[in-house]
């Protein structure tokens, strides 16, 4: 069956539609047209991909679009949209023709050849349940494949915060980089998501009160505070990228709190650390200092932990880590044993 060149490019620019800005849109458009002059295009009986507006793609889109009105964060829908993919070029299906047995066979051969761990395939039958709860909903598929699935039931198992030790190791360490001492000290002061640290300005941070303007899931915004400690590197880290790069306080304020070290080819300018970024530091610093596992969410959990050890309220910690209900911040802290021993022997004995 032969193809129309103009359908085909197009197909192909909306594949690509996610991932290009319009400049890198226009370079790729022009240069389909000038290699695929003058050729005939046929389509084999196993492609997968429809021309015009009916399609995978298409669909895509659709449910980006969707998210987004529901107040689903960028990074959220990416992942959705990222794992679906991802399973549609694994067993090389469109959406609608996936079955649960497609889906079963995706996740059995990313436990075996990939060593998925349980969480792994209970997050991406989150994802893509939702996904394809989606294309049912609006009426492109029959039925949800994942809901035919067995729910994948993870062992819990007691996450661990830094110890009092462990946070020494990690700031004697960090301290000989200004950059570095900043983000632990402001990771461990506030218990932010890292997705949240990396969207922060500064002027969103309240110099004098310490207080910062957090927009987190759903778009819902929240009040975070932040230690003298905190502030005090804070300052100091403002002051070397002041210097670094030749801007005014007043200039500062509209660039991102923590930013790469080098400026972006695109923009010229030294735009915000990425999320990965934030973590690459932190494997230095779990290299340098010893200390294993350290990422952004266990700061967080380490936040919650002594905020409860220390007498917050469980219904303030609440409002302060974003949580929509008490029990999701149970998981996320966990009260130390010696806080439990000193209660006991205080009140039972």
């Amino acid at each position: 069956m032969q193809l129309n060149t103009e359908s085909f490019i197009l197909a192909v620019c909306n594949g690509m539609s996610l991932a290009l800005d319009k400049d890198e849109m226009k370079l790729l458009k022009d240069q389909l047209y000038i290699n695929l002059h003058d050729v005939v295009l046929v389509k084999n009986n196993y492609d997968l991909v429809e021309t015009g507006e009916d399609n995978d793609v298409a669909k895509t889109k659709y449910f980006t679009a969707s998210k987004k009105i529901s107040g689903k964060s960028d990074n959220t829908i990416k992942q959705y949209v990222r794992t679906a993919w991802k399973l549609r070029d694994f067993v090389g299906k469109n959406f609608a023709d996936i079955s649960a047995m497609d889906i079963r066979f995706y996740l059995a051969k990313g436990q075996q050849d990939s060593g998925w761990k349980t969480s792994t395939i209970e997050n991406t039958m989150c994802y893509l349940s939702v996904f394809f709860g989606f294309l049912q909903k609006e009426g492109y598929i029959k039925e949800n494949p994942v809901a035919r699935i067995e729910t994948v039931k993870e062992e819990y198992r007691l996450k661990e915060p830094f110890t009092a030790s462990e946070m020494e190791k990690i700031r004697g360490y960090a301290i000989n980089d200004v950059r570095q001492i900043a983000l632990v000290e402001f990771l461990y002061a506030t218990g932010v998501r890292v997705s949240e640290l990396c969207s922060l300005k500064w002027k969103d941070i309240g110099v004098f009160d310490h207080k910062i303007k957090i927009v987190g899931k759903g778009r819902k915004e929240r009040i975070v505070y932040f230690s003298e400690k905190a502030a005090y590197h804070l300052g100091r880290y403002a002051d070397q990228r002041m210097r670094a790069e030749g801007r005014t306080m007043n200039e500062l304020l509209e660039r991102p709190l923590f930013a790469q070290l080098k400026k972006d080819g695109k923009t010229e300018d030294y735009e915000a650390i990425s999320t990965d970024g934030v973590r690459y530091i932190l494997n230095q610093i779990s290299r340098g200092s010893g200390v294993k596992d350290i990422h952004p969410h266990r700061f967080r959990r380490t936040f919650a932990t002594d905020a409860l050890s220390k007498g917050m309220k469980l219904e303030e910690l609440k409002e302060i880590l974003g949580h929509a209900d008490c029990e999701t911040t149970l998981v996320y802290a966990r009260v130390k044993e010696r806080n439990v021993e000193h209660s006991y022997r205080t009140h039972c004995e």
